[in-house]
This record gives C-alpha cells, structure tokens and sequence, in this order.
C-alpha cells in the first residue's frame, strides 16, 4: 500500500508539472489559451430587445465565418443584458472587466455608452455598434463606432427636409429627452435654420419611458406645423405618429434610421404611411454578399437593423487579433492604421476621433412597409 501511494503522489507531481508547462493540455480542450473574450453589452430585453438581438444573430454568423478564414483566431462573446439603461451598462462593463474581458461590443443607445465610456482605456476598448450622439467624438482614444455620428444624419434631414416640403415656414422637432434626442436635434435645428430662411421652429420632448403622447399631440397639433422632425426609437416613435395622425395634423414626418424597426410599424398601423427617414445604404461588396447569404442560410429570413454592424464589430476585433494585436492599445493602433473594410455594412475606416463616415439614402414607409422613398 504504501508504494502504491508513492507511485500515485510521483504521477501527480508529473501532471502538475506538466500542467506548468503546457496549461493548454490542463484547461479541457486544446487552444482554450488561445481564446479571446469579447463581451457585448446590448440589450436583450424591453423595448429596445430588437437592438440585441440583431446584433446577436450578426455575431453569430460573424464568427463561423471566422472559423473558416482564420482557424487561429478563438473568439467566444460573453453577454450583459443592459436593458436599455445606462446604469445597468455601467454596472456590466465593470464586471466584464473584473472578469478580464478587453474587449467590448456596445449597443445602439448614446446615453447607455456615455455611461460605458469613463471605464474604457488600456484595459478595455470598445466598437459602438450604433451609438450616434456628436459628443461621443473623441471622447477616448479607445471609443470606436462603426455607425455615423448624429452630426452627419442630422445635417442631411436638415437638407432634406427643405426637398421634401418647399415652403416650409414651421418645424416641430418632436425627440426623446435623452443623448441620442438632444444630440439630433441640437444638429438638425443648427442645420436646418441655415437651409430654410424665415423658419419657426419649436422643440417638444418627451421622456424614454413615456408611453401616453396625447398632451404631446395636442401641443404639437396647436403650433401647427408643416413638418414634424421626430426623433426616438421605433417603438415609441411608432405610438407618437398614431397620436399625432389622431389629432389630425398632416403634416410631413420626417424620422431617423431607427424607424426601420417593426415596431414602429406594429404601434403606428396605418398612420405610419409617408413617414420618411434617412437609413444608411445598402453596400453591395462581397462581404455584404456574404454576410447577406450566411445569415439567410442561418436564420431563414433577411437580416434586421444592426445585424450587419455586429458582424462586422467581431469581423474588425477577428482582423486585428490575426495581425497580431495582443492587447487593447494594440488594437486601438491598428484600427487607426487599417486599411479601408468594405464590410457588411459599408466600407469602414476609421478617422481620428474614432469616427466612420457612411453615405445614407432616402426610405419612407409604403403599403405597410419599409421602402426606397418616391415622391
């Protein structure tokens, strides 16, 4: 018995030491060193659950596109529900950093990342999948966003605005009183004040958690403009245009990118007709062809609003880990120094505020659905 023991204490000494040697046979399956984690703070519950969603299918597709191309690279993403609320995000970053998480996917909110940003540096970077407030610009060297700046969507609705109703004399802008709302509309009401000359505008705000837009609508319906700037997310945005077509006023609505949300179309009904927004366009490059074909063969329907920002999110993380980037500043250079990503969602290339410039199109929703706007 007793050289048994010494036999079965020599053979742990030799595993231990083997272990020391080489963790990777020790940790449960080979390369499990090798894996980086990204974490993607999104949320994947409440009203805003498409965002997460979407983007959750686009990682999905992204990563077994990976796979093929570069065998190397292990990503595996972990997930922290925000809700939609900047205090939970602010919460979850944390932990995902306690648990040594580097590297950070966000959501389409501006005030959820502005409550992310404080706890990016060295340690962790993050790619904004749709965050568009102006201020986020620069506001560290390790923020990126794959989505325009509300600085460029709301100087085009400014412009489009005078083409879509010459004569215009009064704009009510109609926006959710938090980042993403204040920052539309400080940039269109600056924009459209120059394009339209002998212009009356008004601001009329509403709450993120507002649910009853009556009052809102009969103010709005008392200024009686020509032409509504509205801007929310679709499933509010969605119970504001039912509302306001209620009052009876008639006025052109003009809206943002997240209108294309079903939704907006579920909780406006048939008052959501002629509504009109601006939506980035459509890339026609063979990673948007394969991107488009993987996620149909993968979840047999078209791709939703962020699917193809979240692909290319891990796409970009993927292409800076295959160059040999190994931490958060790493990265943070090469993004800066990459050559131009005609990805899934346009062509990407980053500027020195961490900023991507994309062109947008006209949409508006016809017989029920979304569409290339005609006049």
């Amino acid at each position: 018995m007793p050289s048994a023991n010494v036999g079965r204490l020599w053979l742990a000494l030799l595993v231990a030491g083997a272990c020391a040697l080489s963790l990777t046979s020790c940790k449960g399956s080979p390369g499990d060193d090798d894996k980086i984690t990204v974490g993607a703070v999104l949320p994947l519950t409440g009203d805003n659950s498409l965002y997460g969603e979407n983007e959750r299918k686009g990682f999905t597709v992204a990563l077994q596109e990976i796979s093929k191309r570069w065998p190397n690279v292990k990503i595996e993403v972990v997930y922290e529900d925000t809700m939609g609320e900047a205090k939970t995000a602010a919460s979850a970053i944390q932990k995902l950093k306690m648990q040594g998480v580097k590297y950070i996917i966000d959501d389409a909110m501006s005030s959820v990342t502005f409550a992310m940003v404080p706890s990016l540096g060295p340690d962790a970077i993050m790619i904004s999948t749709g965050a568009t407030n102006p201020k986020l610009s620069g506001c560290s060297p390790f923020f990126f966003r794959i989505w325009n700046s509300d600085a460029e969507e709301g100087s085009q609705a400014a412009h489009l605005s005078q083409t879509v109703h010459p004569g215009t004399k009064k704009i009510a802008v109609v926006y959710v009183n938090n980042d993403y709302g204040t920052g539309l509309r400080d940039v269109y009401v600056r924009d459209v004040e120059k394009v339209i000359t002998g212009l009356t505008v008004r601001d009329f705000s509403y709450e993120a958690s507002q649910t009853n837009f009556r009052d809102l609508s009969a103010i709005v319906r008392g200024f009686n403009p020509d032409l509504i700037y509205l801007v929310g997310y679709g499933p509010q945005t969605g119970l504001v245009v039912k509302e306001v077509r209620g009052y009876g006023i008639k006025a052109t609505i003009i809206s943002t990118v997240t209108t294309e949300d079903p939704k907006f179309l579920e909780r406006a009904g048939a008052a959501a007709e002629g509504t009109i927004y601006l939506y980035p366009n459509t890339p026609s490059g063979s990673e948007a062809d394969t991107f488009r074909n993987l996620f149909v063969k993968t979840y047999n329907s078209q791709p939703g609003i962020l699917a193809d920002h979240g692909y290319d999110a891990i796409f970009l993380y993927a292409m800076a880990f295959n160059s040999g980037a190994k931490t958060p500043t790493d990265v943070q250079h090469w993004f800066h120094n990459m050559p131009p990503y005609d990805g899934a969602s346009g062509v990407i290339k980053f500027d020195a505020n961490g900023d991507v410039h994309e062109p947008y199109v006209m949409k508006s929703v016809q017989k029920g659905a979304f569409a290339p706007y005609h006049e």
